[in-house]
């Protein structure tokens, strides 16, 4: 063989050779960042649950550490206010079903103020649920009451029960309405002022003032995406009103995990995620704008429901130290679970609920810490929303990650230590 033709022919191999490595390494390193990029990005597992079962009425059977420093669809270590948009590092994705696409708006946003995202609402004693919601807020006058707005379809679905509610006779009667969307997948919107005449000539104009319980709906009533379903001015006082979505593939992350999957309360805490994100892009920016706790803009998502942070008091508490008796609320005294901690997208501190009541702990007071960075013990001195009066102290200590005391008195200034004596013990 002459020279020639083996060097061609040593060249030829030597370009296939490196060319085959060069497409090997570089399909590695492509395979490598879409990896990685999953991981920063993907804050929910995909696991299939047996159905939500769906009753829209929740039934009910000065010493301080800080930490700065978990990312799942469980809150974020680094910044325990994740959906606001001063500095946040989480930006918490949402899943849903994959075949569920909405395609007609809900309502008229410009009706809207703000959406109080996931996780920002209440969240203890009977109020646990609220956080898998989302809180429509509708634009006030200058008498604070708000117009009717109108409530249509997203996309095809069929109502599969309902309650119709006047408490005590008072005037005041809404609906809670159970949608099918998909397998799997639940829609329920709360405080609907009146039902469209597709709904109330199929189940009844009478409302129950005795109880909320739910009526199941047969057959089911279909509804087309963009049809009507009813109106409403929220509340009476506060005019909002509640939307939630129930999806099996949605697996929200707990401190225990074990405990929300137990019962219908943990059910829906683990699989609730935001309703709007079945939107595609183009029809949800509409939506985004408006994600606030008391005003729009001040979420940069939609939020999420689990707020656990391991290692701090941050996130949801309970009376039992055993996660498999579930979400079960109870009180005892001034002090009731579940409890919830965390902070809301204006920074506000969310302490749910002691005494009856929700504690408020602004920015600019001086006891003022965000729940995410207390890693041993801190006091928050406590005043009214109205008049900054004195209304007394609350004292938290974290005896491990999965145990935590609280010590509460509605007068007086925090104490030098944790007082033991009429303290509360609670548990992951």
């Amino acid at each position: 063989m002459n020279k020639p033709l083996i060097i061609t022919i040593l060249f030829i191999l030597i370009i296939i050779v490196g060319g085959a490595y060069w497409f090997m390494t570089q399909n590695a390193g492509h395979n490598n960042i879409i990896t990685n990029t999953a991981l920063e990005t993907t804050n929910t597992e995909f696991i299939q649950y047996p159905d939500v079962v769906t009753d829209p009425d929740f039934p009910t059977n000065n010493n301080s550490s800080t930490n700065e420093g978990s990312t799942d669809q469980q809150f974020d270590e680094h910044s325990e206010s994740s959906n606001n948009t001063n500095g946040s590092t989480n930006t918490s994705t949402a899943f849903t079903s994959a075949a569920v696409v909405f395609t007609k708006d809900m309502f008229d946003v410009n009706q809207v103020s703000h959406i109080t995202p996931l996780g920002e609402l209440n969240g203890g004693y009977i109020e646990s649920q609220t956080l898998s919601g989302v809180m429509i807020n509708l634009r006030l006058d200058s008498n604070r009451n708000a117009d009717f707005i109108d409530i249509f379809a997203p996309t095809d679905m069929s109502l599969e029960s309902y309650a119709y509610t006047d408490f005590g006779g008072t005037g005041d009667a809404d609906w809670s309405l159970t949608f099918n969307i998909a397998q799997g997948v639940t829609m329920i919107i709360h405080h609907v002022r009146e039902a469209g005449e597709k709904i109330t000539s199929a189940t009844t104009t009478t409302p129950n003032t005795a109880d909320s319980h739910t009526t199941n709906v047969s057959p089911p009533i279909a509804f087309e995406a963009g049809e009507y379903i009813g109106r409403t001015d929220g509340t009476a006082l506060a005019h909002n009103w509640n939307i939630y979505v129930y999806d099996n593939n949605t697996n929200n992350k707990f401190a225990k995990q074990e405990r929300y999957k137990v019962n219908e309360a943990g059910d829906r805490m683990r699989t609730a995620t935001c309703v709007f994100s079945y939107y595609p892009e183009d029809l949800r920016k509409a939506y985004e704008v408006l994600y606030g706790y008391s005003f729009a803009g001040q979420s940069a998502t939609c939020g999420q429901v689990a707020r656990d942070v391991p290692g701090t008091i941050a996130g949801l508490w309970y009376f039992s130290d055993t996660p498999s008796e579930g979400i079960v609320q109870d009180k005892d005294g001034v002090y009731t679970t579940p409890l919830a901690l965390y902070t809301v997208s204006d920074d506000t501190v969310i302490i749910h609920e002691v005494d009856g009541r929700r504690l408020d702990i602004a920015p600019q007071n001086n006891s003022y810490i965000k729940p995410s960075n207390i890693i041993t013990e801190h006091c928050y001195t406590l005043v009214t929303n109205f008049d900054n009066t004195p209304a007394g102290w609350a004292y938290f200590k974290l005896v491990d990650d999965d145990t935590m005391q609280l010590a509460y008195n509605d007068s007086g200034s925090c104490p030098s230590t944790f007082p033991d004596d009429n303290s509360k013990t609670y548990y992951r």
